[in-house]
């Protein structure tokens, strides 16, 4: 049987070769066309597989009207025709070109369920299908006027006036019934029917809007050409929800983040169940908002707790159950540790503000010092602290590394790591628990042990904080700037220089060079650190490497050569100290001293803030 088989194919193999040699040289035409028909039931599952993975991601609830592709092309070259068809009629599908628009009724009085289905067919008759599940709320009826848009008892507050962008943060109020009290100016919102839907408007009468790909808000003071300024409120039960009608995003607020943002997908993270309520007059004058509170608490000179029962353990016994806590000045909040990483930033731990959803913890004597832990699932988890290129990071690991020493002076954990001492807290407005340089400690807010149930009420940081390292003998002086002009900038407090590099590979930030001011001469620079002035007509400068000016662009807090905003206000603090502010974005340069880079920000108060506090070295 072998033998036969063998034979056979070697007859096959003859009849090709005979089959070649025919051709005589010349080049003939095939005696039928070529095949161009596709592989029906392999290339027909890949289309239903493009599709699918084309709008699986896609929001389910939808406001508006929205475009789906109308032909499939596999191969480069195989065009397959998608049929779309729904299972409610009051849902239309018009083809529209290459495109088919699935039209969504503007204000339906009912909530609509629908299933939307693309079948894909090739000549042969074959299909594959696949279907999408979707909802459109139902329409809910608003008078022009201003209100409270709430998430249970948290507004959603305007941005602060200097910032054109950003995540709303919230202010917590009191609701009773249909009226809320306790409340600021920055959470009275204004929301005007438009044709489409509403726009909403911040307290300065800002219009919000998203933009690109951006779950953040913008805000504009006159409606934006791009759109993305039109809203749908939705009934959602016995709430409201609001979706981008452009986008198709619901506004949410985040509890991880404790802001506000448009988000295409829901998580149990997000609280997007809404109470819009009439707004009366504020009863809170400050006009406390955004992601920075207009009047924020010094962390360098604290208030006193109010009772002995408030003050930090002065002397941790271990095996003993406490709760790690702080006051964070700066959103006035205070805050308990939960173990719980936060979602693709695991150095970062979450926070709660009720001590009963706080994890215990607990200290373990060790040589040479103390561990930290709390138990999950029964097991030990240990706190240790690394450095991740220049970041100084938390981590939660079962087999620990990190030994801590207890500082009787800031009654808290602290350890070196690497070339840096640490110790655990947070800084700026964030909300998260991580690993701070013990150098930035005055700008910082300090995690403690508290007893359980003796949590602090007010800001529980040292009286007497250790201050930055001053590596210089000299003192900045002051300069007038001239175009033209080379100078260093650098920060005085710091020792650090603003360089054209980024601080590592691949990085959008600018590193920072060390320099030392000795009498009046500045020394550690190079080329890279030289920036020449240009004097701009309006009174404001700019600062040029290689031709390119640095700026910003229209988002992120980096800099970069040759971005569009790159005007600069310089603001004279006086002892040769400036503050350095984008004219377009609103943000001033800073030494960015936890991540050992350059960047910009938006802070409060950044004549008083170190970190801001730049000065000019005049290179002759």
């Amino acid at each position: 049987m072998k033998k036969l088989i063998s034979y056979i194919l070697l007859l096959a193999m003859c009849l090709t070769l005979f089959a070649g040699c025919a051709d005589n040289g010349s080049t003939k035409e095939p005696a039928t066309e070529p095949s161009t028909e596709p592989v029906a039931t392999g290339e027909l599952e890949a289309a239903k597989t493009y599709l699918y993975n084309l709008y699986k991601d896609t929001a389910e609830t939808t406001v508006s009207s929205y475009d789906v592709v109308g032909v499939v092309v596999m191969n480069g070259t195989n065009k397959y025709n998608v049929e779309w068809t729904v299972d409610s009629s009051e849902i239309t599908i018009t083809p529209n070109g290459k495109m088919v628009t699935i039209g969504i009724p503007e204000a339906p009085k009912a909530e609509i369920n629908y299933t939307l289905t693309a079948t894909v067919k090739d000549d042969k008759g074959n299909t594959q299908t696949v279907s999408f599940k979707h909802r459109v709320p139902a329409a809910a009826g608003f008078s022009d006027g201003t209100y409270v848009i709430l998430a249970g008892n948290l507004t959603m507050s305007s941005l602060t006036q200097d910032k054109n962008y950003g995540y709303p943060t919230a202010n917590e109020v009191t609701v009773s019934g249909n009226a809320v009290s306790n409340h600021f100016k920055a959470d009275v919102l204004t929301i005007k029917s438009v044709e489409g839907g509403f726009t909403i408007q911040d307290a300065y009468g800002r219009y919000f809007y998203l933009k690109g790909t951006y779950n953040s808000f913008n805000v504009s003071s006159t409606i934006p050409e791009e759109g993305g300024h039109i809203f749908a409120i939705r009934q959602n039960g016995d709430s409201y929800m609001i979706v981008n009608a452009l986008m198709q995003k619901t506004l949410a607020y985040s509890t991880s983040y404790t802001s506000w943002g448009c988000y295409a997908e829901l998580t149990d993270d997000h609280k997007s169940a809404l109470t819009i309520i009439p707004a009366t007059a504020p009863d809170k004058d400050p006009e406390q908002g955004g992601s920075t509170p207009s009047t924020p608490s010094n962390p360098s000179n604290p208030g006193t707790p109010s009772s002995p029962s408030a003050e930090p353990v002065s002397k941790p016994v271990a095996g003993t159950a406490y709760k790690l806590a702080l006051y964070q000045g700066n959103v006035n909040k205070t805050l308990y540790f939960t173990g719980v990483p936060r979602d693709n930033q695991p150095w970062y731990i979450t926070s709660t503000e009720s001590e009963s959803d706080a994890i215990d913890v607990y200290v373990e004597n060790v040589s040479g010092g103390l561990r930290l832990y709390f138990t999950v699932g029964g097991a030990k988890t240990y706190l240790d602290m690394y450095k991740d290129g220049t970041h100084y990071s938390l981590k939660q690991t079962t087999t620990p590394s990190t030994v801590y020493t207890w500082s009787d002076e800031h009654k808290t954990f602290v350890t070196t790591v690497e070339d840096q001492e640490c110790f655990i807290g947070t800084y700026q407005t964030y909300t998260t628990f991580s690993c701070n340089k013990m150098s930035n400690i005055s700008t910082s807010f300090i995690a403690h042990l508290y007893a359980k149930g003796s949590t602090p009420s007010t800001p529980s940081t040292p009286s007497t904080p250790s201050t930055p390292s001053t590596p210089s003998t000299g003192k900045p002086s002051n300069v007038t700037l001239t175009n033209g002009m080379k100078v260093v900038i650098y920060n005085s407090a710091n020792g650090k220089a603003l360089s054209s590099d980024p601080s590592s590979a691949g990085s959008y930030y600018q590193k920072g060079v060390d320099v030392t001011l000795s009498g009046s001469t500045l020394s550690g620079y190079g080329n890279a650190e030289i920036w020449t002035v240009v004097a701009n007509s309006d009174g404001t400068f700019s600062f040029e490497q290689g031709g390119k000016k640095l700026g910003m662009q229209a988002e992120f807090s980096s800099m970069s050569l040759g971005s569009v905003n790159d005007k600069w206000e310089v603001i004279s603090l006086g002892n040769g100290l400036y503050n350095i502010k984008n004219v377009v974005r609103g943000n001033c340069m800073e030494w960015y001293a936890s991540m050992n880079n350059w960047s910009t920000y938006h802070p409060a108060d950044p004549a008083s803030d170190p970190l801001f506090q730049l000065s000019f070295y005049v290179v002759k």
